[in-house]
């Protein structure tokens, strides 16, 4: 049941802002591949995970707060879900010092894929749709890869 002040009114909720999402392009500069191993034990379990990961990085066609730089990580993962915090996401910015640094989750098939492009030198641009960070953090609604430069740059 909703608390009532003395006059018979409910409380007045303090109100979140909703974050505006921004969009930029980055232009691939550089990549490069990881692979980590552990093994874990749970409950006499004993088990072997692999993490793959891309972590992509080049400059942004736009600054987000200053910082014209970025790099992604792109994660492998067998069934990867879609965030459910403020907005449906797939990432999240994790930091902004000194460069946009932000996590990706991609399905084995879409990893398989951006590998092959990346491997193949035509890994050019990434398109970004992320929340306005906050505290050097937001949250990722979308992103694309691209072996095409945005027109803007290329000419």
């Amino acid at each position: 049941m909703p608390s009532l002040q003395a006059s018979g009114r409910r409380k007045q909720r303090a109100r979140t802002l909703r974050r505006e999402l921004m969009l930029r392009t980055g232009l691939v500069r550089a990549w490069d591949a990881n692979v980590f191993v552990h093994a874990e034990a749970r409950h006499g379990v004993r088990e072997r995970k692999p993490m793959l990961c891309l972590e992509i990085r080049g400059d942004l066609s736009e600054p987000v707060r200053k910082i014209g730089s970025f790099r992604l990580t792109v994660f492998a993962h067998s069934q990867p879900a879609a965030g459910a915090a403020e907005i449906p996401s797939i990432g999240a910015i994790i930091s902004m010092k000194g460069s946009l640094e932000a996590v990706v989750e991609l399905a084995d098939r879409e990893f398989q894929l951006l590998t092959g492009i990346a491997t193949a030198g035509r890994l050019a641009a990434v398109d970004l749709s992320f929340q306005e960070p906050r505290y050097g953090t937001g949250l990722f609604a979308s992103c694309s890869f691209s072996s095409r430069e945005p027109d803007d740059v290329a000419a």
